[in-house]
């Protein structure tokens, strides 16, 4: 990043032990101060002292260490984990010319404090456990009815796609919705923030899965802060919602994405139900779904009885059926529609909404 500061810690994760306000430090080869302007980042000023054999020259540029990059060395600007010093001024300036101003610069940093993001994956602040409070929304111990529910695709860059979206789902009679991931296009912490917003206009209860898109940087956290968990399985109406990641190219095809003993337990374990929805964001058989997992996900649905499979990911509206299984693929948002889904008894019809 420009100017020297980047985010502390671990990449961007808030260190504890950067505290808001100014610190007073007294490096050697001038005066100096650390401004911590929030628990992520803090800057090291560092300049020339009056010393009784006179003006102590600044440090040398054989004395800075190179930086983790291999860059020319700096002396002055400091982050957390990571101390570099910049002589803020030429080594003529004197300290009598340094330290009137000294004040003036600590104010007009203090002042400036939350009026830029310094990083775009910091994870702070921000809406938190969204599906959480989705499913504490859900009416549980009502007699089982018919009903229905949405299914929306990728949001990412079709910001107005999705806006409209949201829009004629506020107009709808739906139970609950399910995002199917890709909120974002780069992960990064101000498109988490609108996208919250945006799901927390449509007055049903609403769900996101993660997204390949929403595990860039420091993405993944930023959806586990926001959303929640990346598994999730909870029963309504008699059916059972299974949503997961199957976001495997995004870990190396680690062959524990999906995690499979996790997906069975889910299918297999509870209460008969008249039906299992599944959701995640990559099909299987896709080339970023690990190709190992293909057969053993596709056969234990089947085992499972599953009803519907549903995901994103391609930005184009698919379906078919495997070993007995339905597979649903929903369109981009930029296509201008998503799939109603209305179950009555052990009946389940799948519609494509334009909008």
């Amino acid at each position: 990043m420009s100017g020297g500061i980047s985010p502390g810690g671990d990449g961007g994760v808030p260190d504890a032990s950067h505290a808001r306000g100014v610190q007073a430090l007294r490096p050697a080869g001038g005066v100096g101060f650390v401004l911590a302007c929030h628990a992520s980042w803090s800057v090291e000023f560092v300049a020339p002292v009056a010393t009784a054999r006179g003006v102590e020259p600044s440090p040398r540029r054989e004395d800075c260490p190179v930086d983790d990059d291999n860059h020319e060395p700096w002396c002055g600007v400091g982050l957390a984990g990571r101390t570099r010093r910049l002589n803020v001024l030429p080594s003529i300036v004197s300290s009598n010319d340094v330290r009137p101003w000294i004040p003036s610069l600590l104010a007009l940093l203090v002042a400036a404090c939350g009026v830029f993001e310094f990083h775009p994956y910091e994870v702070r602040g921000g809406e938190e456990s969204l599906n959480a409070k989705a499913l504490a929304r859900l009416p549980r111990h009502e007699p089982e009815r018919p009903f229905r529910f949405a299914v929306i695709g990728d949001i990412q860059l079709f910001l107005d796609d999705s806006a409209d979206a949201v829009d004629d789902l506020a107009r709808r009679d739906v139970d609950l919705v399910v995002q199917m991931g890709d909120l974002t296009e780069y992960g990064t912490a101000q498109e988490y923030e609108w996208v919250a917003r945006l799901l927390e206009k449509i007055p049903a209860p609403t769900f996101a899965i993660v997204g390949n898109h929403d595990l860039m940087g420091k993405g993944g956290l930023l959806y586990q802060r926001t959303f929640g968990p990346t598994f999730q399985s909870f029963d309504y109406q008699g059916s059972r919602f299974v949503l997961f990641d199957s976001n495997s190219l995004e870990y190396g095809f680690s062959g524990e994405v999906p995690d499979v003993e996790r997906l069975r337990e889910a299918l297999m374990s509870g209460p008969s139900r008249r039906h299992t929805f599944t959701f995640s964001h990559v099909p299987p058989g896709h080339p970023d779904f690990d190709p190992a997992l293909t057969e053993p996900v596709e056969a234990l649905q089947a085992e499972a009885g599953v009803t519907i499979s549903f995901h994103a990911h391609t930005h184009r509206y698919a379906s078919d059926v495997r070993r007995g299984v339905r597979y649903f693929v929903a369109d981009a948002l930029e296509s201008r529609n998503y799939l109603l889904v209305t179950v009555v008894g052990d009946s389940v019809d799948v519609e494509r909404v334009y909008y």
